[in-house]
């Protein structure tokens, strides 16, 4: 298996989100603002992107390449798994780390472990979009720590985003998020949604370890993304 240095460290790394073509130009004026950044390719795409990506890749970015499916989150309801599979391998040479939803991994697998033998880090993401469904789920500890288990050996990282509108699903996900963070430091991405606590908790996150943080460039792309040069500056 070919290995690379890690792109993370042992701080925070911000990502920043390149959704849109305006997001794509504020990243080649000022390639530095942020540590990552995330092509989201199922919300933009084509040649000219292509080739911004390929620029910031040069400029020694690293890229997280992400094509979400439709019912996590995706902005193209017809591109189902072998498209989203196609995609991943046409742009794998410019991805530093590649973004798999964990309740598709069992589909992806021949596609992980090219991936991995590669030496890309894979970004296990974990999806609840519903704002009350992480009560309701009542997802225990030990069911994140299985999964995230079955990753570490690999140096992944695990994503879990969850859309929190109230103090109870707040505090639920604080906990598990901290439970994990302590027993894989470096490893774990937390990422809560919504208005309400989203920039909070994610600040909050951020100062306690989270591998990673996702920011905007221009336009959230979910409610309660921070703009990365201000949480820049409320991490400084």
């Amino acid at each position: 298996m070919k290995t690379k240095p890690s792109v993370f460290s042992c701080k925070t790394s911000i990502v920043a989100v390149i959704a849109s073509r305006k997001d794509l130009l504020i990243a080649l004026r000022y390639p530095n603002m942020a540590d990552i950044y995330e092509w989201r390719v199922d919300c933009i795409h084509g040649k000219r992107i292509f080739e911004g990506i390929e620029r910031l890749k040069r400029l020694d970015k690293a890229i997280i390449l992400t094509v979400r499916a439709p019912d996590e989150g995706g902005k193209r309801p017809s591109w189902d798994r072998e498209k989203r599979e196609r995609l991943i391998r046409k742009y794998l040479h410019l991805a530093s780390v590649v973004d798999i939803e964990a309740n598709s991994a069992v589909n992806f697998r021949k596609l992980i472990a090219d991936i991995q033998h590669r030496g890309i880090t894979v970004n296990f993401s974990f999806h609840v979009l519903e704002p009350t469904a992480f009560k309701i789920m009542k997802v225990p500890l030990d069911w994140f720590v299985k999964v995230f288990e079955l990753l570490r050996a690999r140096r992944d990282i695990f994503k879990v985003a969850v859309k929190i509108e109230d103090t109870e699903t707040m505090r639920l996900f604080s906990r598990h998020v901290y439970s994990l963070m302590k027993k894989f430091p470096g490893r774990v991405a937390p990422m809560p949604i919504g208005e309400k606590y989203g920039k909070r908790l994610r600040l909050e996150y951020a100062r306690r370890g989270a591998a990673l943080v996702y920011c905007c460039l221009d336009d959230a792309v979910v409610p309660g993304q921070w703009q990365v040069s201000e949480l820049r500056r409320k991490l400084a």
